[in-house]
């Protein structure tokens, strides 16, 4: 597909494009100032939630651009169905700002078609409209198809925050807010983070009511860019105004930002590992590298390694095959400041010593860790000392017992230098030792001739070092200018020549005056030197010129060495010299081009990045990664990012290319990332989180997540565990009725932060006290004190006295009412119980369970109400007896009726039971409310003498026979005998009703079924009674319905009249009651043609009524 979008000018739109792949979603763009996204959902996908296809819905949205004030703009969401765009190649929205007349367009191309989709949807997040202005919004096909849709909706601005003004005063280090004339604001300082402005800690948080005209100075501790103003009105949820003035700061990414900044070391030698995690104010991330510190003073350069970034993990750093050492350390870099932290503990692993024997050096070593160290000479100039080969390498293996190790160093020049490192990890000091002043040379060669080989100079250039086409890696080849030596090489040159030695291009020698040399032949040793901060190499090559007698100075050639190697993006020096007596040396230093080098891209493993490519399906999520190389290894790793880094190690997965990974889809949430990187020496990652914007995830992550509430102190606390950051706020509330309104507390909302727990406060516990967990307007989790052994009953009445004003008000169904209308049960006279409940307050008898000082401003008290309760309770029981007297009396004057009703239900009470003899099969479904009725109508039934069964039942039949088969033969018994088939309705029956009609209707003569066992069916003991909530029911159908409509047996259909409003159609052909209105006209159904006359079921009738009226309501 291909979108095209104008971006915002003066008076129209101007055109621009954009290419999407069909299935992609494009990112915002901004041009003219103005930020526009477009987007094209996958197909097939289910739409939306909310939008049946075709559907264009429009809605409001904000467009903030750094450095910009923030404007409304209206955002698009189109669903199409893929059947109704046959023949179109695509789409163009059109949009007109009423009043302004300002008009844009915006269209949709597709580039192929895929296969099987059957909807598209396309997003448009903002087109800016101005506050107050209607926008018309239409569709239409490319080319014309017909289909048309369009919307209208009035673009309203959010309500502005505060107007306030500011001063950073350095010299106080303060901060002045100005307030103008008018309301008074709450002003504080925060530091903004991921998801909210946290408070700074104390003693500079401080929250301060401003009146207008007025100013206060506010303190901070460290000037930071995070450090923010923040301003509102003191009532609850007003708009909030917030400054950031220190973001562009130059002052604020100085030593302060790391002031700020807690250091805490985790390095381990034991595991060879550099560790530290950073506890920061503002939510920094820097970039972490080595460097070395040639003294152990805070004060000295440290030299940064190559190579060396370490990785970030929840602001914790690690690098792992590391000598840890005091001078080993980390150089934290944050925009255009650094800060270098060290180590915390003096001590080292490994330490050593030497000593001078004749011509060798003893080096002593001890270690208490296995290790592996190197050992070489090398030859000082300054504060350099580079190893030159050979190497010498001893080993102190796992599972030894720690002691000293000995390692023995030839010595062809006295006075020579030795470099010891560890060689078994890849970042490691070197300790230098020298037992004399003297230099040292590469290896052990003896001198050469006083006039051999000169250095003119020095040339170093990158290549690749190739195995394979795909297999290389870079180095350095130097190419060495060669003429015939002087004899003096220490002697000046002349004005305007370099110098021999040359530290950065190579020094070129001038031709002097002299005699020729009489050396029918140049001959000399040259020596190379390459040197990183973590390995070095020497070689030594021998150079014959058969020439004739030349002079000094002559030219003799290049000579070329391919090559150094060594890692991208490092510095190497290389050093040449030869030699002769007189000691020509050339050195110079190089960078190695990093990943950027295009002949890298292609040639070096470590350059080739693959890419994620992420496809949900409805149990798994299939992750493939791209673009990797046959034969090549990858490690693919699955973590939880959060705000404040990754949450643990996660998941790693290596394997070769091509490489498929499958995620079961209930491990999806939204903090989901990816990330994969080839098998090399410090690669490249590619990482991606395909998941943070996915319904389904962020539904999984509600799911998963969990709200505990701790009351053990005299605050209440509370921890939300979540696998993921919850964009969520905690907001205490009062719900006195289990399932009623939980009343929002004023001014103790706040934002959830973090895994640890939350206090707000010091409001202290109460059984009435919940919390609840908001996110998107909803109410995502819920947690109540109700079951606490806590100060307090749950019939307290919360109240709110606001700070200076001693006026009282009850909070109640989300207002607070003032004590002179409110009314403890909502009825009698307003203001009854101002005084008693003021006069509590007082006298202490009400508990605070919030203090005015908490920064709110407000004082909550938890007022108890059993007292008044009871005492109204009093006179209703009072009123109760005395009605109950009237009507004994009332009673007695009508002595004569009351005597003629008794002596009518004796009699009727005193026989054997008008139903003595008959048998009835009661039919019902397996559910909770259906059974307690069942049980309570064959208890109201059985004085009556009706001998009643159930089905589904109980007992040795239906354990042998299976719940349907018992069930099928009851039927028949019961059409055979003549006995009343009783249709018991519940709402689980009127379904399983409804799906047998349908299934009826769809398939003809699916009802007429097999509805008993086979006359040859045994039931075996393995046999295993189960059955489905419904399937009894259903089955019962099936029988009954054909019988039914034949006319045969004899049904009386009952229904539930408070749960089931009618009878389903297949079961109307039977007469029916609704229980218990009707329990008169039942009995007597019963009873049959021969016992419905007189008034025989009367006194029966309430016995019956009341049995179903409690199971109904239990």
């Amino acid at each position: 597909m291909e979108i095209k979008h104008p971006p915002r000018s003066h008076a129209c739109l101007r055109r621009r494009k954009r290419r999407l792949a069909a299935g992609s979603a494009g990112p915002p763009v901004s041009s003219g100032g103005v930020g526009i996204g477009a987007g094209l959902r996958a197909p097939g996908l289910p739409p939306a939630r909310g939008y049946q296809p075709p559907a264009l819905a429009l809605s409001r949205a904000r467009l903030c651009l750094p450095s910009q004030p923030c404007q409304p703009c209206l955002r698009v969401r189109l669903a199409l169905p893929a059947a109704e765009l046959g023949g179109v190649r695509g789409l163009q929205l059109n949009f007109l700002e009423l009043g302004s007349n300002r008009a844009g367009w915006l269209q949709v191309w597709r580039r192929h078609r895929a296969p099987g989709s059957s909807l598209w949807q396309v997003r448009f997040d903002c087109f800016p409209a101005e506050s107050g202005r209607q926008v018309l919004v239409s569709l239409r096909t490319i080319p014309d198809r017909g289909l048309a849709l369009s919307r209208s909706r009035l673009v309203v601005a959010e309500p502005p925050g505060p107007v306030f003004t500011h001063a950073w005063v350095p010299e106080a280090r303060a901060i002045e807010v100005w307030v103008p004339e008018g309301p008074a604001l709450m002003v504080r300082l925060c530091h903004q983070l991921a998801l909210e402005c946290e408070e700074l800690p104390r003693p500079f948080h401080r929250q301060v009511l401003v009146l207008g005209g007025r100013h206060i100075s506010l303190p901070y501790e460290f000037l930071v860019p995070c450090l923010c103003i923040e301003a509102s009105y003191p009532h609850h949820d007003s708009p909030r105004s917030k400054h950031c003035p220190f973001r562009d700061q130059p002052d604020a990414y100085g030593p302060e930002l790391w002031s700020s900044v807690r250091f805490h070391d985790y390095s381990a030698s034991s595991k060879d590992q550099m560790a530290m995690v950073l506890s920061a104010s503002c939510p920094l991330h820097p970039r972490a590298t080595l460097c070395w510190r040639e003294v152990a003073a805070e004060t000295a350069p440290c030299h940064d390694v190559p190579n060396s970034t370490a990785s970030e993990e929840e602001q914790a750093y690690t690098l792992d095959k590391v000598d840890v050492h005091p001078q080993l350390c980390f150089r934290f870099s944050y925009g255009n400041s650094s800060h270098v932290e060290c180590p915390h503990r003096p001590e080292t692993a490994w330490n050593v010593s030497v000593s001078v024997r004749g011509l060798q050096l003893h080096l002593h070593l001890t270690s208490s860790v296995p290790a592996a160290f190197s050992a070489a000479l090398c030859q000082r100039h300054g504060r350099q000392c580079e190893p030159e080969a050979p190497f010498y390498t001893v080993t102190r293996p796992e599972g030894s017992a720690p002691g000293e190790l000995a390692l023995l160093l030839p010595v062809h020049v006295l006075g020579s230098c030795v470099l010891v490192w560890r060689s078994d990890v890849h970042f490691a000091r070197k300790q230098l030792l020298c037992p004399d002043d003297t230099d040292v040379l590469c290896g052990t060669e003896p001198p050469g001739p006083g006039h051999g080989l000169a250095l003119d100079q020095l040339q170093l250039e990158p290549v690749l070092r190739c195995t394979g086409p795909t297999a290389c890696s870079p180095c350095l080849e130097a190419r060495l200018h060669l003429t015939t030596g002087t004899g003096d090489p220490r002697r000046p040159a002349p004005s305007g020549i370099p110098e021999a030695e040359d530290g950065g291009k190579g020094g070129r020698w001038p031709a002097v005056d002299g005699t020729a040399s009489s050396q029918p032949n140049v001959t000399g040793l040259l020596l190379l030197s390459g040197h990183t901060y973590a390995s070095s190499r020497c070689v030594a090559v021998e150079v014959q010129a058969p020439l004739a007698p030349a002079l000094p100075g002559q030219p003799l050639g290049w000579v070329t060495f391919r090559c150094f190697e060594a890692p991208l993006g490092s510095k190497l020096h290389v050093t040449a010299y030869t030699n002769s007596r007189d000691h020509w040396r050339l050195s110079q230093w190089q960078w190695v081009p990093d990943c950027s080098w295009p002949a890298a891209q292609a040639a070096i493993l470590q350059c080739q990045v693959p890419r994620l490519q992420v496809s949900p399906g409805p149990k798994e999520v299939v992750v493939e990664v791209q673009g990797a190389m046959a034969g090549h290894s990858y490690t693919l790793r699955l973590y939880h990012n959060q705000s404040h880094g990754a949450s643990g190690p996660g998941r790693a997965v290596t394997a070769s290319s091509p490489m498929n990974y499958s995620l079961p889809a209930d491990e999806v949430l939204p903090c989901l990332c990816l990330q994969v990187w080839p098998e090399t020496q410090d690669p490249l990652r590619a990482t991606l989180c395909p998941f943070s914007h996915d319904a389904e995830a962020w539904e999984r992550l509600w799911a998963r997540s969990r709200l505990i509430l701790h009351a053990g102190g005299q605050a209440l606390t509370c921890s939300l565990s979540a696998p993921c950051d919850l964009p969520a706020e905690l907001v205490p509330c009062w719900q006195p009725a289990p399932a009623g309104l939980c009343q929002a507390l004023p001014g103790l909302r706040q934002p959830a932060v973090g895994q640890g727990l939350q206090e707000f406060g010091g409001l202290r516990p109460h059984p009435n006290l919940c919390v609840q967990v908001w996110s998107d307007g909803q109410v995502r989790l819920t947690q109540c004190l109700r079951d606490r052994a806590l100060p307090g009953r749950p019939d307290d009445l919360l109240l709110l006295e606001h700070e200076g004003n001693a006026s009282l008000c009850a909070l109640e169904r989300s207002t607070c009412t003032p004590l002179t209308n409110f009314t403890s049960t909502g009825v009698g006279r307003p203001g009854l119980l101002e005084q008693e409940l003021r006069r509590d307050v007082a006298a202490g008898q009400c508990r605070q369970i919030w203090h005015a000082e908490n920064n709110t401003g407000v004082t909550l008290w938890a007022c108890p109400l059993h007292k008044y309760l009871r005492a109204r309770w009093v006179l209703a029981w009072m009123g109760v007896l005395v009605g109950a007297a009237c009507l004994l009396l009332l009673l007695l004057l009508k002595k004569e009726d009351m005597k003629g009703w008794l002596k009518s239900l004796r009699a009727d009470y005193g026989s054997e039971g008008p139903l003595r003899g008959r048998r009835a099969l009661l039919v019902h479904a397996m559910e909770p409310v259906a059974e307690r009725a069942a049980c309570a109508l064959m208890a109201a039934l059985r004085p009556l003498g009706l001998a009643v069964t159930a089905a589904p039942g109980g007992g040795s039949g239906i354990a042998a026979w299976g719940p349907l088969p018992w069930l099928h033969a009851q039927h028949r018994q019961a059409l055979r005998d003549g006995d009343t088939i009783i249709l018991f309705l519940s709402p689980a029956a009127v379904a399983a009703a409804h799906q047998w009609d349908a299934r009826a209707r769809a398939v003809p003569g699916a009802g007429a079924a097999e509805c008993g066992p086979g006359p040859q069916h045994v039931p075996s003991p393995d046999d295993v009674p189960t059955v489905a909530p419904c399937e009894a029911f259903a089955a019962a159908l099936s029988c009954t319905v054909p019988e039914l409509a034949a006319g045969n047996g004899h049904y009386v259909v009952v229904r539930l009249e408070a749960l089931v409003p009618a009878v389903p159609p297949a079961l109307r052909a039977a007469p029916a009651f609704a229980l218990p209105s009707e329990t008169g006209g039942f009995l007597r159904a019963l009873a049959g043609p021969g016992r419905q006359r007189g008034r025989w079921p009367e006194p029966y009738v309430a016995a019956v009524a009341e049995g179903l009226r409690r199971s109904v309501g239990e």
